[in-house]
């Protein structure tokens, strides 16, 4: 069987070299249509097998020189206005359809540690630098664009061209409006009689998810069929859930932004195609995005070694300012997914969501872990005691974000439940000490306050106790083991710490769902 390979590689030279959403986008979808547009070009020589977000891999037809053709494409790529900025690399390979498979990404691999990590195409000597990749020579072509490299004003225009078009090329005629350019207007301008949370205006979320051992599943594939098989799933599958993300988006009108003159969805689409995507939605959105995708994502299951099974994906939602850099929040997102992939950690292999609010950018810093042990003072020391599950997501999204007259958030005290959670990181209310007794005496106070808060009384709903009892155990790391009726609510304890954490800090985040929502499993 004779293979081609085709990647585009060196991405932090493509799409993650500025801050600029339009160039970042025109980067990315510049990949992303490469590989489609190589097999409409060579259609008479290549057969698709699979194709994912910046890679493909084609069998060869006919009586076509695998070598020949691989030297065709790199030349027609090198040559294409467009694609010439981006470094691609081509191989070929023949054998049975594994091997041949290994031999190509092993010779793609090669082909890249053998050339330069960059394109060169328009670099032409000058006394100015790109003004917005601060790298490259500035290559003034008139006054549209002036003092920029030809690879950011190209990567730019097609940015701006083809967002709207990325959309309709997917899902056709669903697409009845716009969508907004900028970060901006993507999260500021917020209706406040739709909102009611002033300090959201100008936060928007960062929402990743990349799925458990998509690759091995399609690394093992014996055969062309096999994979294509995969291939076309995933694809199914990631439609699917744009599809559904804009039936939400046109049909809740706080998805929608005003402010450049027509009504634009406020959405952004970093990643696209493979095991990962990420999204950008206004910060008031992100909990209604993430109980969307488990929503969906508990549906996905595929054969693996001729057994059904569930296809899973570790998540993490980040919420932060408009005008934070995007590259670094962007690879502070897929460093949280990570954290529930690492050995040891309880939710490895399960749907999962680690999140996390920025009030500025550096906050986080480098170091996860010592960011974590530094804000709450060692009393959390590993990251899966906040993280998600899709119920709990659950129980967020729809629980404390229902927007009724006796609803949860109307009726709990948080001024009394913010207490409650320094008193705990605080970290001496569980000792002998003197200082202990008054701490637990004001942390049990705390407790009892809230407890009155939710008992039935004139104007209340009946059910507000059972309601904060089943959101409480699913936030809790501990579960029905610190059900809040029988236990918690009279014996404070220092691990309650990770379930006020997810209250308190994910409370504003939680709004009203906009659709009827269902029980996700877990």
């Amino acid at each position: 069987m004779n293979i081609l390979r085709i990647e585009g590689v060196n991405l932090a030279y493509t799409i993650f070299d500025t801050e600029d959403l339009c160039t970042r986008r025109g980067g990315s979808l510049l990949l992303l249509d490469a590989i489609e547009e190589v097999h409409q070009q060579f259609q008479n020589h290549l057969r698709a097998i699979s194709t994912g977000a910046s890679a493909g891999l084609f069998e060869v037809t006919g009586n076509t020189l695998p070598e020949q053709l691989a030297i065709e494409v790199q030349q027609w790529l090198q040559k294409h206005d467009l694609y010439r900025h981006a470094t691609f690399v081509v191989s070929a390979s023949q054998g049975d359809f594994r091997h041949a498979t290994e031999h190509a990404i092993a010779a793609n691999r090669w082909q890249q540690m053998q050339s330069l990590s960059f394109a060169t195409a328009g670099l032409q000597a000058g006394d100015a630098l790109c003004k917005t990749d601060e790298v490259r020579p500035a290559a003034r072509r008139g006054p549209e664009d002036p003092g920029n490299s030809l690879s950011v004003q190209c990567r730019r225009q097609y940015g701006r061209e083809q967002k709207q078009a990325f959309y309709q090329r997917l899902l056709g005629d669903q697409v009845r409006i716009g969508f907004t350019n900028e970060f901006e207007s993507l999260a500021t301008g917020m209706n406040a009689s739709l909102v009611p949370t002033p300090n959201l205006n100008g936060k928007m979320a960062v929402f990743y998810a990349d799925g458990n051992g998509f690759g091995s599943i399609g690394s093992t594939c014996q055969t062309p069929v096999e994979l294509q098989k995969w291939d076309q799933y995933i694809k199914t599958q990631r439609k699917a859930l744009l599809d559904k993300v804009l039936q939400l988006a046109q049909s809740d009108p706080r998805w929608q932004s005003h402010l450049e003159g027509a009504p634009a969805i406020r959405l952004e689409t970093l990643l696209w195609g493979g095991d990962e995507l990420m999204f950008v939605v206004p910060g008031w959105c992100g909990m209604a995005l993430a109980h969307l995708f488990f929503e969906h994502a508990s549906q996905m299951r595929y054969p693996v070694q001729g057994k059904e099974a569930p296809l899973t994906h570790a998540c993490s939602l980040v919420f932060c300012h408009h005008q934070a850099p995007i590259s670094a929040i962007s690879q502070l997102a897929k460093a949280l997914a990570d954290k529930s992939k690492e050995v040891n950690n309880a939710f490895k292999g399960k749907d999962s969501l680690n999140w996390l609010v920025l009030e500025s950018f550096d906050q986080a810093g480098s170091d996860l872990d010592a960011f974590l042990r530094t804000r709450y003072r060692e009393r959390l020391k590993t990251w899966d005691a906040l993280t998600l599950d899709p119920k709990a997501v659950n129980a967020l999204a729809c629980s404390l974000g229902a927007a009724t007259p006796q609803s949860l958030k109307e009726a709990l005290p948080r001024s009394t439940m913010v207490r409650a959670l320094r008193l705990i990181a605080q970290g001496d209310a569980f000792g002998d000490s003197p200082q202990a007794t008054e701490t637990l005496r004001l942390l049990q106070r705390s407790y009892t306050s809230v407890n009155e808060a939710l008992k039935p009384t004139a104007g209340k709903e009946p059910g507000l106790a059972q309601a904060f009892n089943a959101l409480w155990t699913q936030l809790h790391p501990l579960g029905s083991a610190r059900d809040w009726h029988s236990i918690a609510s009279t014996a404070p304890a220092a691990d309650d710490l990770a379930a006020w954490v997810k209250l308190i800090e994910l409370w504003d985040y939680c709004q009203n769902p906009a659709i009827p929502t269902q029980e996700v499993q877990a």
